[in-house]
């Protein structure tokens, strides 16, 4: 019950004129999103043993798309924003298998693929996507909701962790990484170190005039208004208010 997908449609490399609508929609159905995991309560939530875990590489080279692809990206990408999935995974698919050697269009079809329900095809992409590139944070991210909805929490707390050793600011790794750790974890120091590096994150970038990366904005609370509630189906929440309530809270707890 982690946010499921990345602020981050990912589709980097095109313009993001009229895309903030398909940019939401991935953190509310992708990524703060999709049907949340499991309804067992927390403490009865325990690690599989013999997890996968996924190593994050150096990203690869590639040439940038020519204009006829970037124009068939920009298709996928207005189709993405109507939810109209068959053609954007169409199109994106055609992309992904004419260009084997960039990772985001992977990373975009995958997205795709969790919005048609296809989650066993969606990991399988995110997972080549990271053999390629260990920095995109979307495929990071989602890769370790699809890890986690399946019971692999071990796995996806390395993924994470190893996604945040990349270069630049990732806010929601440390959302969601907070989130795996008190609710499912149980590891409640843990839990509170990635709520606060959360916080440090979203401050710096407001500091710096940054929303969250590629421009989206923060996404709303997609929970029924309680804060466990709001923890659970991994909405991030609309103001950081909440985020400094649940710190208070673990640090009641831990003393």
């Amino acid at each position: 019950m982690m946010c499921r997908s990345v602020p981050n449609l990912g589709f980097g490399n095109t313009s993001f004129a009229g895309l903030l609508k398909c940019l939401l929609l991935a953190l509310t159905l992708a990524g703060c999103a999709q049907s949340p995991i499991g309804d067992a309560p927390p403490g009865q939530a325990e690690p599989q043993s013999e997890e996968k875990v996924y190593t994050a590489v150096e990203p690869i080279y590639h040439e940038p798309l020519t204009a006829e692809e970037q124009g068939r990206l920009d298709r996928a990408l207005e189709a993405a924003s109507d939810e109209q999935w068959a053609v954007a995974g169409e199109l994106l698919a055609g992309l992904q298998q004419a260009r084997p050697d960039v990772p985001f269009l992977k990373v975009r079809l995958a997205w795709v693929r969790q919005q048609q329900g296809d989650n066993d095809e969606a990991r399988r992409l995110y997972e080549q996507a990271l053999a390629q590139d260990g920095s995109d944070v979307m495929a990071v991210n989602n890769l370790a909701l699809l890890l986690q909805e399946e019971g692999e929490f071990q796995a996806a707390r390395e993924l994470l962790k190893k996604g945040l050793a990349q270069p630049g600011p990732a806010p929601e790794l440390h959302y969601n990484l907070a989130v795996l750790s008190e609710l499912y974890l149980l590891d409640l120091e843990a839990a509170l170190t990635h709520y606060r590096a959360y916080q440090r994150a979203v401050e710096a970038q407001a500091e710096s005039g940054a929303t969250e990366p590629n421009g989206a904005d923060a996404p709303t609370d997609a929970g029924d208004g309680s804060e466990t509630d709001a923890r659970a189906s991994g909405a991030r929440p609309e103001a950081d208010a909440r985020v400094e309530g649940w710190i208070a809270d673990l640090e009641r707890r831990l003393k």
